[in-house]
């Protein structure tokens, strides 16, 4: 963590605009002309980053938004230097602090996840589905869950080899487990459409099989266009289509049709999105 003026702050990122926002802040597409580990080696070269801007005032609202930032930066950063993180992870670079402002940096990605793929792109060994389900296995082996997996958390990348690489991202909601805790908990937060039954219910369970279940649903909605339990246009705008498709998820309804996944990959979802936690596979075994 490192603490700068707000002119400096100013000169030190070039904010080029904003690429999203929300009750927790915004997010900004900006150019740096070095990191501080560069400055330091003598060593400074432009990059382009994404910023997660929060503003600092003396609210409540504003420290707790301050916390989760550094939550994400933390739990990352625990798990190993940014030179080790796994390809399908984002990177954090830093934390900075001005009298206004908390900012954390990360790497700058432009292509979001899109849906319905054909099947060369998220089938096989190489596959994106292979690369996800290695990143949170990753992650699970340093006792971090992510807590919020979902399409609208990916992006896509090329990788050195020039194939399109899928990105794990927004940590606002993970946590670093005490490996001796089991990974139990009964908290409920996290994007209702790819909340496990047992963690829609609050009941105790192993965050690790929420996040597999979580993956899951997002995998087949990479393939399909929409989530195993929702029909085609249908939207949760209300207690009622919520708890409806909730009963679902329970019975392990999948709805409509799901011809254009494959078969492997069907048996893949299917193990992942169990409803009996007994059964669920771990993100290692997928």
């Amino acid at each position: 963590m490192h603490c700068l003026t707000d002119e400096e702050l100013g000169e030190r990122y070039g904010f080029e605009k904003e690429i999203g926002s929300g009750n927790w802040g915004s997010c900004w597409k900006a150019v740096i002309t070095h990191s501080l580990r560069e400055y330091a080696s003598g060593k400074p070269q432009r990059r382009t980053v994404a910023v997660k801007l929060v503003v600092r005032d003396h609210s409540s609202a504003s420290k707790s938004r301050v916390k989760a930032l550094w939550n994400e930066f933390k739990v990352m950063r625990s798990a190993c230097s940014f030179e080790e993180m796994h390809p399908n992870l984002v990177v954090f670079r830093e934390f900075l602090f001005s009298p206004s402002y908390a900012c954390l940096t990360m790497d700058f990605f432009d292509q979001a996840m899109q849906v319905c793929l054909s099947r060369w792109v998220y089938a096989g060994p190489d596959g994106f589905f292979q690369q996800l389900t290695s990143a949170v296995a990753w992650l699970h082996a340093r006792n971090i869950t992510h807590c919020d997996i979902k399409v609208q958390n990916m992006m896509v990348h090329p990788g050195p080899d020039g194939r399109e690489r899928p990105i794990l991202l927004d940590f606002g909601f993970a946590k670093n487990h005490d490996p001796n805790s089991g990974f139990i908990t009964n908290a409920r937060w996290g994007t209702p459409e790819y909340l496990s039954p047992e963690r829609a219910r609050g009941d105790d369970h192993d965050e690790r099989l929420a996040d597999v279940w979580a993956l899951g649903v997002s995998l087949y909605e990479i393939a399909v266009g929409r989530t195993p339990f929702e029909n085609v246009n249908e939207t949760f705008l209300d207690t009622e289509s919520l708890t409806l498709y909730y009963e679902r998820t329970v019975m392990s309804a999948w709805q409509g049709n799901w011809d254009m996944i494959s078969v492997h990959c069907e048996s893949l979802v299917r193990a992942m999105v169990e409803p009996d936690t007994k059964k669920r596979i771990q993100a290692k075994d997928a």
